[in-house]
């Protein structure tokens, strides 16, 4: 997640951009909110590409993610398993 807070960053220079992390009931939980236009989109494997895998890490890494659009801006928000045998599934 902190390649997301990234490009966040250097995609919405001089607007917020907040992180929030929760850990509870076995997982981890990591939010990244910006207020920048545009939502977050997959690229096509490129297998040369020095970037536009941000999306790709955390699909690979995280049991769940997704993006949420709020009225200004939009949250990616990403959760891992850190001890499943205390992860309550929410679905």
């Amino acid at each position: 997640m902190e390649r997301t807070w990234s490009f966040a960053a250097k995609t919405a220079p001089g607007r917020q951009v907040e992180v929030i992390l929760d850990h509870s009931a076995g997982r981890f939980r990591v939010e990244v909110r910006d207020t920048g236009e545009g939502m977050p989109r997959r690229r096509p494997e490129v297998p040369l590409a020095v970037s536009g895998r941000g999306l790709e890490i955390v699909d690979a890494l995280c049991e769940k993610w997704g993006v949420a659009e709020q009225v200004v801006g939009k949250t990616v928000w990403a959760e891992l398993v850190v001890n499943p045998s205390e992860a309550v599934d929410d679905q």
